[in-house]
């Protein structure tokens, strides 16, 4: 809490980020799970297979993820776009990766799926919203 950084990136340990913090950079994980708290992080954030949970944050560029799940909640803003990204090998989806927006959260650019053999949820609640396209997702609202 109440601190400043650059980039934080991890290969298979979770990157805590707490309240009033500012990265000054990227933030990034390849297994472990990637959490911002009530803070601004300037770059991109992105994981391989971990998740990554906004709560009251601001990113001020991109997301990215092959594997990870992805929830902005407590009114928390993404500036730029969502990005799925389509994997090397070849592998078998077990189930649907999920995106989740609440409490009015807002993604101020497109959410894009690359890779057509995955299946990917978008679940936009409490008042949130995508305000660029949505591409190679299923779009639920309640």
């Amino acid at each position: 809490d109440n601190s400043n950084t650059r980039n934080l990136s991890s290969v298979n340990g979770t990157v805590n980020i707490g309240d009033q913090v500012t990265v000054d950079g990227d933030a990034s994980t390849v297994n472990g799970a990637l959490r911002v708290g009530n803070s601004t992080v300037s770059g991109d954030v992105e994981t391989v297979n971990g998740s990554i949970k906004l709560s009251g944050s601001t990113v001020e560029r991109n997301m990215k993820t092959i594997n990870g799940s992805i929830k902005l909640y407590a009114g928390s803003r993404l500036l730029g776009d969502i990005t799925i990204q389509k994997t090397r090998g070849r592998y078998n989806w077990s189930k649907a990766l999920k995106i989740e927006l609440r409490d009015g959260s807002v993604v101020e650019g497109d959410i894009i799926n690359e890779d057509p053999d995955r299946e990917v949820e978008v679940y936009l609640r409490d008042g949130s919203a995508v305000n660029g396209k949505i591409e190679g997702a299923e779009v639920i609202r309640d």
